[in-house]
């Protein structure tokens, strides 16, 4: 529950300070779908729940929106271990 509470954390502080104008959102709902079929306790589970974070700031660019799930990096910057962490927010092992 506390990894989960620092990404939803992470991700409306990032759409805060990204959001100049307009809105931030927070939407929780029973998933349908949106996760690869063959996920052990996804497959097997009564219902899941989906957390989306909706914003009007400044996007994240269509060649970037891939790596969003891989080891944290800026898009214009060094890799997280340059600056330490992961990526979801969570300090790496050496922090």
């Amino acid at each position: 529950m506390k990894r989960l509470q620092q990404i939803l954390k992470n991700l409306l502080s990032n759409a805060f300070k990204f959001t100049e104008r307009g809105k931030v959102s927070l939407q929780v709902a029973q998933a349908k779908s949106g996760w690869t079929a063959g996920h052990p306790q996804l497959d097997t589970a009564e219902a899941v729940v989906a957390f989306s974070v909706i914003d009007t700031g400044v996007g994240i660019p269509a060649n970037k929106q891939n790596s969003i799930f891989e080891p944290f990096q800026q898009a214009d910057g060094p890799p997280a271990a340059a600056i330490g962490g992961t990526g979801w927010g969570f300090p790496s092992a050496r922090d």
